[in-house]
Order: structure tokens, then sequence, then C-alpha cells
């Protein structure tokens, strides 16, 4: 599957694919809730283009809970809707898990990444970072403890 899908509801069926859903994501959302608000955005600014006749962006923001929800994730899509060729393709996609980023820039034929993927990607960066501290600081954290 590539980013180039014309259609909302080929959009929402892309995402869904990825685990940008509320099970997917662990939210306590009700059932098409993502999809209702992509819609009700897509619905604003294809209303919009259509005045203008020129390209609109838009930005759909999730949350994400993963790992029983200890962690956090924030996901930001970026929508472009063309009026000229009646299309609707994803071309950026950002995360962020407390100071961990990540940003995909979509070319046309790009795919987007899983949520789980991105998750985890962040998670590592945070793991490898963790690890550096206690090697950059030589701590060791077991004769830290204090054992009674």
């Amino acid at each position: 599957m590539t980013t180039n899908y014309k259609t909302l509801d080929e959009n929402i069926a892309l995402l869904a694919s990825k685990g940008y859903t509320e099970k997917g994501l662990n939210l306590d959302y009700p059932p098409d809730t993502i999809r209702n608000l992509l819609g009700e955005a897509y619905q604003h600014y294809a209303s919009l283009a259509a005045l203008t006749g020129k390209e609109e962006n838009f930005v759909l923001a999730l949350p994400a809970r993963f790992d029983n929800a200890q962690d956090t994730v924030r996901f930001r899509i970026n929508f472009r809707l063309d009026p000229s060729q009646d299309r609707l393709r994803i071309t950026a996609l950002s995360a962020s898990m407390d100071n961990f980023k990540q940003l995909q820039i979509l070319a046309a034929r790009a795919e987007i990444q899983p949520a789980e993927v991105i998750y985890q990607q962040l998670s590592d960066q945070r793991t490898h970072k963790v690890v550096q501290l206690l090697e950059t600081r030589k701590v060791n954290p077991i004769k830290r403890t204090v054992h009674l």
C-alpha cells in the first residue's frame, strides 16, 4: 500500500491497516471516533479548497498508549487535499514520546509505518539513551540500591 490514496475512505483504510485505530492505539474512544474526526476535517478543508481552488493541508493529532498504558505516543499525521486532482494524501507522519521524536516525510509512493513499529523505534531510542547515560556516568544502579 502507498500513500497515494485518492479518497477519504482509502486513507482511512490505509490508517486502519497500519494500526491507527481506536483499538490499535489503545484508546478508550467510541468506535469510529478517528474516522469521524478525519471525516469532519476532510469536509471542512474540501469546502475551503473548493472555494479557493488551492491545495489545503491539515493535521490529524492522535494520542496512543502502549506497554499497558505506561507509554504515551503522540502522532501527527499530515494530509494534503489537492482539489485539482481531487486527491487526499498523507504527506508526513511525526511521533513523539517523552523527549524522543520521529518524523517521516512521505513521497507519493512511500509507505506509512505501522503505529506499533514507530512506538518500538521510539522505545529503542529511549533505551539507547538510558544505556548511554549509564555508561557515560559509569553509574552502577545496583550499588545504589538500599537493602533492608
